[in-house]
């Protein structure tokens, strides 16, 4: 599922975004009319994304001007098909009202005030730390499945990747620390110990 990272940059000044570039997202960076300079760092980490990245600056100052700028795109937005994930960055409780109303249309919608702390960066960080553990919870937790190929459908879908040499990787972890093995022909024997 697309990402979309609508950041209120009058309200909160992200540093940077390094955290967003290899995940399936597109950044709006909204800012203020008075707004004339950004952090060389913000600038350097921006210019990685390259069409994925747009900064929208508002055409005048005032209250909840921006504010209303990220209410329209969103509701622009909240056409596309199939649907994205919005993210809106800003520590603005006002937002809330508009999150819970999009929510209630079965849209996926949140208001975080850091990037940390949107859901598909949280699950990223942790599969970092420890993918096998990762796919070794999900297996334990979600679904245990019997052959070898759906187990790499699962893992792909997890992961949200389509790279064969991680999804191989990580089948092979669990294979040397015997949480599982292979048979001939290809069905999953999980260990007893494992699994209790």
């Amino acid at each position: 599922m697309k990402n979309i990272i609508l950041i209120d940059y009058e309200n909160l000044q992200i540093r940077n975004l390094d955290l967003l570039f290899d995940l399936d997202t597109e950044v709006c960076v909204f800012t203020g009319p008075n707004q004339k300079s950004y952090s060389a760092e913000l600038v350097q980490s921006a210019q990685k994304f390259g069409s994925r990245l747009k900064w929208i600056p508002t055409s005048r100052p005032g209250n909840n001007a921006l504010d209303f700028h990220i209410a329209y795109y969103l509701g622009q937005m909240a056409s596309y098909s199939p649907k994205p994930f919005f993210h809106i960055i800003s520590k603005d409780k006002g937002f809330d009202a508009l999150v819970d109303f999009m929510k209630s249309q079965e849209l996926f919608v949140d208001r975080v005030i850091a990037i940390e702390e949107i859901p598909l960066v949280k699950k990223m960080e942790e599969i970092k730390r420890d993918p096998v553990g990762f796919i070794k919870n999900k297996i334990l937790n979600v679904s245990k499945p019997a052959k070898l190929k759906t187990l790499r459908t699962a893992i792909k879908n997890w992961l949200e990747t389509d790279n064969e040499d991680i999804v191989s990787g990580i089948i092979e972890s669990l294979t040397k620390k015997e949480f599982l093995s292979i048979d001939e022909n290809e069905k999953i024997v999980y260990s007893k110990e494992m699994l209790d």
